[in-house]
């Protein structure tokens, strides 16, 4: 049976983790343009996948389990950033995440009310290895009790180079040598850009990279299941056989796009 084909369902439930860099540098314009902070660009960004993945969960009234997630935010703190009384736990199914917004915006003539999970934060440095350490805790235990479900997603929002002492590539390996027995954890990420630079997508080696953090990022990230590849393509996203899940220099369109690639075996 090919891997990373599993369908997601009550029984046998996907999940995905978001982490999300929450340090100071996060606070500057996104990809040059001075309206767009890039803290809150993301946390928007996030706040919307996770209100996508409500959506492609509910069936009338109820709300059904077919995906668990965790939002792990790394700066001044590294930890969960649900609100409320989620605020203290790792891995939570969809519809408790549902019935737990930080905020509802109202509807308006446009639409319908809208609910946010994550606010805009950004302080101190970047402890990329301690979130990607926290994130194989809280993953170590979902894998043990989902044996037969597809493998998690992991998806890392950052914009800066990790603290110094973090043992980012140790950490990025323990993240993908967990297993289900569907496949490898996924672990993608995309770095958001200061400058209206070019961006890179899913690359298939370290050449044009700009600089050894970007080098980093490549080496840590996941390679792109051929499975996968359609649901690549379908989230605008151009990908070949041995491109490895990693943005560069992305803009906030870009991050979207990840954002719902790594999401979309929800809707399969």
């Amino acid at each position: 049976m090919t891997q990373y084909s599993r369908s997601l369902s009550s029984l046998n439930p996907g999940c995905v983790v978001l982490l999300v860099d929450q340090s100071e540098s996060m606070s500057k314009p996104f990809g040059g343009d001075r309206k767009k902070i890039k803290a809150e660009s993301c946390a928007q960004a996030v706040n919307n996948v996770l209100y996508d993945l409500v959506i492609a969960c509910r069936a009338g009234s109820v709300i059904k389990n077919r995906i668990y997630v965790g939002v792990l935010g790394y700066g001044a703190t590294v930890g969960s950033v649900l609100p409320g009384k989620l605020r203290n736990e790792a891995i939570v199914p969809i519809a408790d995440l549902a019935h737990n917004p930080l905020s509802v915006t109202p509807a308006s003539g446009e639409g319908g009310a809208t609910p946010a999970w994550v606010a805009v934060t950004a302080r101190n440095g970047t402890p990329m290895a301690r979130a990607m350490d926290l994130a194989v805790d809280w993953l170590r235990v979902w894998t043990r009790t989902h044996a037969d479900s597809f493998p998690p997603v992991v998806i890392n929002i950052t914009d800066g180079q990790p603290d110094k002492g973090q043992d980012v590539r140790r950490s990025a390996a323990s993240l993908r040598s967990l297993t289900t027995s569907d496949g490898s954890a996924l672990l993608l990420n995309v770095h958001v850009a200061d400058t209206a630079a070019p961006k890179t997508v899913f690359p298939t080696s370290v050449h044009g990279l700009s600089d050894p953090f970007a080098e980093l990022l490549y080496e840590i990230s996941s390679p792109i299941p051929d499975s996968l590849l359609n649901q690549a393509e379908e989230a605008e996203l151009v990908a070949q056989s041995g491109a490895r899940g990693f943005i560069y220099n992305a803009d906030p369109d870009a991050v979207v796009q990840l954002l719902a690639f790594g999401t979309s075996q929800i809707n399969q």
